[in-house]
């Protein structure tokens, strides 16, 4: 019998609707710009925590129940919106992102649990730190991409704050229309 095909797996804190919408309106405003970027859905905004890559189906299971240990105790992630900007620097952006004010020290609290837990479960830790940040877009070309870079640099930020309070086991399907996802597992902080 043939092994079943791995799962593309992340483990992410979900962002609150209104936050999600407001962003959306922002990638608008620099999808306007023309640029080859290839924008997220607002709907698949989230703070990436640990990108685990394939995952066997059968792992799952034991990933989630390592995920309810570490976050028991874990109390939710107070944020606000900070401003735009671009990996690795705006004069060569692949990625483009919104940062993020995080206004204790929860997150990184439970990063780091995270990355412990994962570590366990024989994943790679990660060896670039955390820089809380929210995807919007990763640019594909460099088509246009100095008029969106233009935006990026001169749109204003409503500084919104915001509370994160679920952790996410999440599948990630890639299809040509862009990465579908799918929560497999979720946990409440300060439950």
């Amino acid at each position: 019998m043939p092994a079943a095909p791995s799962l593309r797996c992340f483990i992410a804190l979900e962002i609150p609707a209104d936050i999600r919408t407001y962003l959306g309106r922002l990638i608008d405003r620099l999808r306007a710009s023309g640029a080859d970027v290839k924008w997220v859905e607002p709907d698949g905004i989230h703070l990436t925590l640990k990108f685990l890559g394939p995952v066997d189906p059968g792992r799952i299971a034991a990933l989630a129940s390592r995920l309810d240990g570490i976050t028991a105790t874990d109390r939710p992630v107070t944020a606000t919106l900070g401003p735009l900007g671009a990996f690795p620097d705006l004069r060569r952006p692949q990625v483009i992102w919104c940062g993020l004010a995080i206004t204790d020290d929860a997150a990184d609290i439970l990063w780091h649990e995270v990355e412990q837990g994962m570590a366990a479960e024989g994943f790679a830790p990660e060896r670039r730190g955390f820089t809380p940040h929210l995807t919007l877009g990763r640019v594909r070309t460099m088509h246009r991409i100095a008029a969106c870079i233009g935006l990026v640099e001169h749109t204003a930020i409503v500084p919104q704050p915001f509370v994160s309070d679920r952790l996410s086991l999440v599948r990630s399907d890639l299809t040509p229309l862009g990465p579908v996802y799918h929560t497999v597992h979720t946990i409440q902080l300060g439950r």
